[in-house]
């Protein structure tokens, strides 16, 4: 009887047991607690178009402007006014460029941007101050000529002859075509037509050197913020008035055409003038360029 009283006890303490594990293993259960973000992100927008060039120059061009092609210099079938020999680019009195170098930008980038241009090694045409002519040797002197106002030539100085009578044994020249300029002469005038661009409508410039650090400088100005929209352009273009210096133009294009003959005044007498390549100079000095050089770079960039 004491057995199976104490059997009764041992199941009901297992009992206990059973239902005590229960509620302590569902009270031990760990604490947690979630979350959970996201986020994406795209390339911001560039999409700034730059473009700079064009054709200044030609080789050919065209007796009547108006026959002008994309380029503004020649169409194809009508007559040639100026013609190059050898293909080479020229300018030369009377020729001009209605399209021109064109500088361009626009685009709505998301990023701030700033302009940068450079220039450098520009030329143009010009003839210092000073006084030109062309020697030319006198033909049919005698005996009986007066050579009064001649000149003789002596290494490469022209100096006016003090003698009256003629002397067989010497080569006189006579000066001619001559012309006196109190400023440098630039044939070439430029015109600049801008849009968006501060102050960089310019016409009748006589120096492209000048004004192409002038263009870079204006150039370099512009800049946006983002969604900042940017359109701004200019166009350069260039004319040779034909009704100019008449004397000094033929002075230049008798130098690059070779002539020995022509000369310009230092003190009293007259030097020679030497061409080599496009640079013309007498007695060491440079008395005229006979190229015009045209370079300009431009880059668009984000603001670090």
């Amino acid at each position: 009887m004491k057995n199976r009283k104490n059997f009764k006890i041992l199941c009901a303490l297992l009992a206990l047991v059973v239902i005590t594990t229960c509620v302590i293993g569902t009270t031990l259960a760990r604490y947690t607690t979630s979350d959970s973000a996201s986020d994406t992100a795209r390339v911001a927008k560039w999409g700034i178009e730059l473009s700079v060039g064009g054709t200044l120059f030609g080789s050919d061009y065209a007796a009547n402007s108006a026959t002008e092609n994309k380029d503004g210099i020649i169409a194809a079938g009508t007559s040639q006014s100026v013609s190059a020999s050898d293909a080479a680019n020229i300018v030369a009195p009377g020729t001009k460029n209605t399209t021109g170098f064109v500088f361009d930008i626009k685009g709505t980038p998301e990023v701030q941007y700033v302009v940068s241009a450079t220039t450098a090694d520009n030329e143009d045409i010009y003839l210092a101050v000073g006084s030109y002519g062309m020697m030319v040797e006198v033909k049919g002197l005698n005996a009986a000529s007066d050579v009064r106002g001649y000149y003789i030539l002596d290494a490469g100085v022209y100096s006016e002859t003090t003698d009256t009578a003629w002397d067989s044994a010497k080569t006189y020249y006579e000066l001619r075509d001559e012309v006196t300029l109190t400023e440098a002469y630039y044939p070439l005038t430029w015109d600049v037509s801008a849009t968006n661009i501060a102050g960089a409508n310019l016409a009748d410039q006589k120096n492209i050197a000048a004004l192409a650090t002038t263009l870079a400088e204006k150039v370099s100005a512009l800049m946006g913020n983002a969604n900042n929209p940017s359109d701004a352009s200019f166009t350069l273009t260039w004319e040779w008035v034909i009704d100019g210096n008449d004397e000094a133009d033929t002075v230049l294009g008798n130098l690059i055409a070779g002539k020995d003959n022509i000369v310009v005044k230092v003190g009293n007498v007259y030097h020679a003038i030497t061409v080599s390549g496009n640079v013309a100079t007498a007695n060491g000095a440079t008395v005229a360029n006979l190229d015009v050089t045209f370079k300009f770079n431009v880059t668009a960039q984000q603001v670090d």
